[in-house]
């Protein structure tokens, strides 16, 4: 064990030095691990300066344990809900809020689950209205009144257009 006290005394200082609790800092799950082993090593050193046994190893301080994985964190029947209220015109980042995710987890969750949604305009538009909507067009109609007549954005409509030229 006394090839350890050069190791600890290092550590020792190297614990309490500003840059590295400053570093330690912004991660407020490591900056408590990093106080446990500390006060562990104050310990031991105690003990080894009254000439108790040393008892300190490299696994004194055990990580909590965290769940990220999205299906680790959320039941299928969550996952479900998710999809469904998606579908039912839920936006994105209401789902994210109200289930503690990000909006980004729960896009890859929804693709994931092959979840459409119900605004798409192959829901709203059958192929005859979008000839009849295309013919308009290439007759002079305004796209911003095709948008309004079929009850679809200025956006739709473009892409619609873009679309039937390629």
């Amino acid at each position: 064990m006394k090839g350890l006290a050069p190791l600890k005394a290092s550590l020792r200082v190297s614990v309490f030095e500003k840059p590295l609790l400053r570093h330690y800092s912004n991660r407020p799950d490591l900056c408590d691990d990093l106080g446990r082993a500390a006060e562990l090593l104050r310990t031991e050193v105690t003990r080894e300066a009254l000439g108790a046994p040393a008892r300190i190893s490299a696994r004194s301080v055990q990580p909590e344990p965290h769940v990220w994985r999205i299906a680790d964190r959320l039941t299928k029947d969550a996952v479900g809900a998710i999809v469904e209220r998606f579908e039912q015109g839920t936006p994105k980042h209401i789902l994210a809020d109200e289930y503690g995710i990000s909006l980004t987890a729960i896009r890859n969750l929804l693709k994931k689950n092959n979840a459409r949604q119900p605004w798409q305009v192959s829901d709203r538009l059958s192929a005859e209205d979008v000839e009849t909507l295309l013919h308009a067009f290439r007759a002079g109609t305004p796209k911003w009144q095709l948008a309004e007549m079929y009850g679809i954005s200025l956006t739709s409509v473009k892409r619609l257009v873009r679309q039937s030229r390629t």
